[in-house]
């Protein structure tokens, strides 16, 4: 575990540098000896859930929605349908994802269960409860306005 907690950390600095693609790297050796060591999913999932916002800012939608899946899955395994923070926020991560890409009636199902994890993990008044309504009050909006149907 410590060659990983090395590859965390060497990720970490490239982000403090914005060395995105170096980050990368070190999240994709630390993700290989998680997987070879099969017994740390939650940060397995930390680790799928930061490749997936690299990918996102560097424009890579297949391997965003990827890893951002992988995460999820990892924290489900940890978490089970237990609310938590974690999986939380990788319901909020996919449903902006998915919006972003205009897939609003997934977009809107990861919102909405993101709105009901942190409505048991934080205060009413937390920020990201606005945030989460805010994002389904939008969802809603583009889906009175979008041209397709598709969605």
């Amino acid at each position: 575990m410590s060659l990983v907690k090395t590859y965390i950390q060497n990720a970490e600095h490239w982000l403090d540098q914005n060395r995105h693609r170096k980050a990368i790297e070190q999240y994709e050796l630390a993700i290989v000896g998680l997987e070879t060591e099969g017994n740390d999913p939650e940060t397995l999932g930390d680790c799928h859930q930061e490749l997936g916002s690299l990918w996102r800012l560097l424009g890579n939608n297949r391997k965003t929605g990827e890893h951002y899946t992988k995460a999820k899955d990892c924290y489900l395994s940890t978490f089970g349908e237990t609310p938590h923070i974690k999986t939380a926020s990788i319901y909020f991560l996919l449903g902006s994802f998915l919006e972003q890409i205009w897939k609003l009636k997934p977009s809107e199902t990861y919102f909405a269960t993101a709105l009901s994890h942190l409505e048991s993990v934080v205060d009413a008044d937390h920020p990201h409860i606005s945030a989460t309504k805010d994002a389904l009050n939008r969802i809603k909006t583009k889906k009175e306005t979008s041209p397709s149907s598709k969605n």
